[in-house]
C-alpha cells in the first residue's frame, strides 16, 4: 500500500482538496462541505487549507454535539477499519479530548472537581459558622424588643448571610 505524501508549504501542512482536508481532519467530506456553508467560515471555498487553522477554527466554533456527530458519521463509513487503526484513531481522539480540556484550564474556564468541592465545602462552613453565631451577634439588639421587631432583625440577618454566600463571600 503506498502512503500518500504529505503536502506541506513552508513546513505548514496544507490540505489540496476536500477529500484531503476531510481526511487530515478525520471527517466525512460531507462535513467538511457543511462547514463550508457556514458564516462563520473564514476559509477560501476552494483551497489549499492550513491544517492546523482548520482544526483551530473546528475546536472553537462547532459545538460539543456537531463534533460527536460528525465523527460518527465518520466512523460509520469507515466501520471497517482494522483494531491498530481503530485504536491510534482513537488514542488521537483522546489526545485531542486532553488538548482542549488544557486549553480549558488554561484559559481559566475549566477547573476540577477538587477545587470546586474544596471552594463550596469553605463557603458552606463559612454560612454555618454564621448561622451559629447569630444569636450572640444579634443578642443586644433585640434585649426587649418586641416580637416583630426581633423577627425584622433575624430575618435581615438571615438574608445578609444568605445573599454573602450567593455571592461567594
Amino acid at each position: 500500500m503506498t502512503k500518500k505524501k504529505e503536502i506541506k508549504v513552508y513546513g505548514i501542512a496544507v490540505a489540496g482538496s476536500i477529500t484531503d482536508l476531510a481526511r487530515k481532519v478525520d471527517r466525512d467530506e460531507s462535513t467538511v462541505r457543511e462547514w463550508m456553508k457556514r458564516e462563520d467560515w473564514d476559509f477560501d471555498k476552494k483551497g489549499p487549507w492550513k491544517v492546523k487553522a482548520i482544526k483551530d477554527w473546528m475546536e472553537d466554533c462547532l459545538d460539543e454535539e456537531a463534533v460527536v456527530a460528525s465523527k460518527k458519521r465518520s466512523k460509520s463509513k469507515k466501520s471497517d477499519l482494522g483494531p491498530l487503526t481503530k485504536a491510534r484513531k482513537e488514542a488521537a481522539e483522546e489526545r485531542t479530548l486532553l488538548t482542549r480540556q488544557r486549553r480549558l484550564v488554561e484559559k481559566g474556564e475549566l477547573i476540577s472537581i477538587k477545587t470546586v468541592q474544596a471552594r463550596d465545602l469553605r463557603k458552606i462552613q463559612a454560612v454555618k459558622s454564621a448561622l451559629l453565631a447569630l444569636p450572640r451577634s444579634i443578642a443586644n439588639a433585640i434585649a426587649g424588643k418586641p416580637k416583630d421587631e426581633v423577627e425584622h432583625v433575624v430575618q435581615k440577618r438571615v438574608e445578609d448571610i444568605i445573599h454573602n454566600f450567593a455571592k461567594g463571600k
